[in-house]
């Protein structure tokens, strides 16, 4: 059956073949072909070819074409062959002589040279394939080379891995492929007899790409698809390429060996061209037809396959798909006419994979990678990854972490996880491997899955993903305080230092209204006949009584000043309290009734980060992408020169810095600081966003995952599928935090409390002061008494003392008068 489909295969390329003659004039072409062959198998094959080429082109022309073929077995005797060979050309005419594919080897020489000097005496082509351009040519690497070139290229498939035996043909190879711009080697290694294969295959596991070419012999090559296949490095996780190394039986026996081989040539395909190249150059020789009163129409071909010295115009190479016990042919180069066309066909079983286990390097960074210490397993959302600076286990989730795990399921590969440290975010500035960048470029990992800015100086070193995260920059701020009454409300509209000269003003302006009005001349002055005393002008309490009276705007009926210039004071200190009284008024409605903004900037435009003050500073992380942003941008320059100063190491460092005040503004990527505001009542973001960029897997320089992970990444953007992952990672709302309510606000018992305690306060020192009034009325009429009594007894004495004096005269003059 198969022997049918090949025929039938080879008929149809004949029949498109045929298009270029036309047989006219005659009812019968003849056509004879002398072919020499080994064996009957090749006698029947060509036999079946001759034959469904004539029923073809019967078919096609209406004509009767009769297509004759000698067919001569050769069985090692030169004699023999030149003996039968000349009988066939002699006594038929034979338009051309055919030999078998294996008369171009060596050993096969002598009769090969026979068979072209009977060629060249009877003027006609000897046909036949050779694997290089001229019979008996050996074998160059070259061509080979330019053969697996072609087939990579057709696959896609650059990036390789070269192992060779040590010796010096095998380094010129190797040097050859070295010196080929097509190949990227990323790793070559050099073997003996001696070397452990197995050691030697695992080291080139760990690499990424997994085409390898093999610079070696059969045996060698043999020996390593053995323990390749006890490693499970055969197709479709490794291609296989072995130079010198031809197409053998001996490969089959591989039981697991999925592996490709090249064939220079094979007997099927040898006489497909054979017969293009007979019809070539019989499209060249009309006068064969003529003399059989027959003509040909004249075509586009310009040139012979063959030249007359049997020269092969071109090389022919089948790729071979060795599978268990069976080969296929899934690649050769087609040669039509004179026109060097490669085409490539390949069955859907030949699927290529690439290095399917993957180290992959991250870095904490809220909320695209969380990290836990846990000693158990990790959980359903979580991934194990290793620290760099600590043994113990960890396990990483977040955003980055699900991408992560939905990439390695749709590409198929597998992954070990490595967790770095938060200050090798960036790329170093040697490029000593300390960063994340470096690492890549130093092939230390093979991707880099993390919040890392694409940008073109990181791409041109390595490679970037489509964006998984489009996102630009924003400004973290602390919300202002949100009004708490308290019992000190009312005291607010003024600040401290203000209620304290207010208070000093009051007592200061009494003080001076009592002396303006006690020195004046006309503080105390009164009329001729007025019964006025001095208590009736104004002493120390009625100014400050007139004083307080005036600023709290309360009636004043008595105790006011009456000299002139004092009522010229007082006059000016009711101006002042006028304006006071005003500012606190309309202050205490707008802090009871409107509400502050949230936050002290609008944007990166504010003036307050243009020409900051200086208690307000605002910063980045120091040679972050944000700053190399701030740093080119000339409108942005100026803020650069400003917060260069300030900069931080760390992101967690500089968002608690905001939280504690110390820090007024911290520009970052939107996403992260985003998040930061979320899950923080004190926190806001402020402003627009601007600086637009977009957050990339990133992959080695020339890696094959690159356009992989891209269709995956745009796959799960239409999908939806990284929505989700925002919404469940980033865009999360603490609930505890309460809601702005932009409505007026309306006051309450709670908002006034504290006027109503300073009344209750009034209340309370009132009482409390007319106890003491009391107490001090009792003592002061205690006194009185006894100040009284004391003047009584006084009075008493006095008079008593008097009468004891006047009472001797009294009774001398009244004795006297009795006498």
């Amino acid at each position: 059956m198969a022997a049918f489909m090949e025929m039938m295969n080879f008929s149809i390329f004949i029949l498109s073949l045929s298009l270029f003659f036309h047989c006219y004039g005659c009812h019968i072409c003849p056509l004879s072909i002398a072919a020499v062959f080994q064996n009957d198998t090749e006698v029947a094959y060509f036999q079946n070819v001759l034959n469904a080429s004539m029923q073809h082109a019967q078919q096609k022309f209406q004509r009767d074409i009769l297509l004759r073929g000698s067919q001569i077995l050769y069985d090692g005797n030169v004699m023999n062959l030149l003996k039968m060979m000349n009988d066939e050309l002699k006594n038929k005419t034979a338009f051309a002589s055919v030999v078998s594919p294996k008369f171009m080897l060596p050993k096969f020489g002598l009769a090969l040279q026979v068979l072209k000097s009977m060629s060249n005496f009877y003027d006609i082509p000897l046909l036949g394939v050779s694997k290089h351009h001229m019979f008996y040519k050996k074998v160059l690497f070259f061509e080979e080379l330019t053969a697996w070139k072609m087939f990579l290229q057709s696959q896609n498939l650059q990036r390789v891995v070269v192992l060779h035996k040590e010796g010096q043909d095998n380094l010129d190879l190797f040097d050859m492929i070295r010196g080929d711009d097509f190949f990227e080697i990323e790793n070559d290694v050099g073997f003996t007899d001696e070397n452990d294969f197995v050691e030697m295959l695992l080291t080139i596991k760990s690499s990424l790409s997994n085409v390898i070419l093999v610079l070696s012999g059969n045996e060698e090559f043999t020996k390593l698809m053995e323990e390749a296949t006890m490693l499970n490095m055969t197709y479709p996780n490794y291609l296989w390429i072995p130079s010198k190394t031809t197409y053998s039986d001996k490969m089959k026996s591989f039981n697991r060996l999925k592996t490709i081989a090249k064939k220079l040539f094979s007997f099927q395909r040898s006489m497909d061209l054979i017969m293009e190249s007979y019809f070539s150059e019989l499209h060249s020789k009309p006068e064969y037809l003529t003399s059989q009163n027959c003509s040909m129409l004249s075509t586009a071909i310009s040139e012979d396959l063959f030249e007359r010295s049997s020269k092969y115009y071109d090389n022919i190479f089948e790729v071979l798909k060795l599978d268990f016990q069976n080969s296929s042919s899934i690649w050769h180069k087609n040669i039509k006419a004179n026109v060097d066309k490669w085409s490539a066909r390949f069955p859907n079983s030949l699927k290529v994979s690439h290095a399917s286990h993957l180290e992959v390097v991250t870095i904490e960074s809220l909320p695209f990678v969380h990290k836990l210490t846990t000693n158990s397993s990790c959980r359903k959302q979580s991934y194990p990854c290793k620290f760099s600076k600590d043994d113990r286990r960890h396990c990483c989730y977040g955003y980055a972490i699900d991408l992560l795990v939905l990439l390695s399921k749709e590409l198929n590969f597998t992954f070990d996880l490595r967790l770095e440290e938060e200050n090798i975010f960036y790329e170093s500035e040697k490029m000593d491997g300390s960063g994340l960048v470096d690492q890549l470029v130093a092939e230390k990992a093979d991707m880099v899955v993390a919040p890392l800015t694409i940008n073109p100086r990181r791409a041109e070193v390595i490679d970037f993903s489509k964006p998984f995260k489009y996102q630009g920059l924003t400004i973290l701020v602390k919300k202002q305080n949100r009004k708490e009454f308290s019992l000190s409300s009312f005291l607010q509209p003024f600040k401290e230092t203000l209620w304290i000269l207010v208070g000093l003003s009051v007592h200061v302006v009494a003080l001076i209204l009592y002396l303006l009005d006690r020195f004046s001349p006309f503080g105390r002055f009164k009329l001729g006949k007025s019964e006025d005393t001095e208590e009736d002008a104004l002493n120390l309490s009625s100014a400050m009584w007139f004083a307080w009276g005036v600023l709290l705007n309360s009636g004043i009926g008595e105790g006011t000043p009456r000299s002139f210039s004092a009522r010229v004071l007082g006059m000016v200190w009711a101006g002042f309290a006028m304006i006071i009284v005003a500012s606190y008024t309309a202050n205490l409605a707008a802090f009871l009734v409107l509400d502050r903004p949230e936050v002290s900037i609008s944007g990166v435009d504010d003036a307050r980060l243009r020409n900051p003050q200086e208690n307000f500073k605002f910063a980045t992380i120091k040679n972050s992408v944000v700053a190399q942003y701030f740093k080119r941008q000339v409108e942005l320059s100026s803020l650069y020169k400003i917060m260069e100063k300030h900069n931080y190491d760390s992101v967690e460092r500089a968002i608690h810095d905001v939280k504690e005040g110390k820090l007024q503004a911290f520009i970052w990527d939107a996403s992260r600081l985003e998040y930061e505001a979320a899950n923080d009542c004190d926190l806001t973001t402020t402003g627009d966003s601007f600086g637009r960029s977009g957050y990339g897997v990133a992959l080695r320089k020339g890696s094959p995952w690159t356009d992989k992970v891209s269709f995956a990444i745009l796959s799960l953007h239409e999908n939806g599928i990284l929505e989700k992952l925002e919404r469940k990672w980033i865009l999360i709302k603490d609930t505890r935090c309460p809601e702005r309510d932009i409505t007026p606000a309306t006051l309450g018992l709670v908002d006034m409390a504290g006027v109503f305690l300073m009344v209750a306060g009034g209340i309370i020192a009132g009482v409390f002061i007319i106890f003491i009034e009391i107490a001090y009325k009792r003592h002061r009429r205690f006194k009185e008494k006894e100040l009284e009594i004391a003047k009584k007894v006084t009075e008493r004495w006095r008079s008593h003392v008097e009468k004891k004096q006047e009472t001797p005269l009294s009774q001398f003059i009244l004795t006297s008068c009795d006498g």
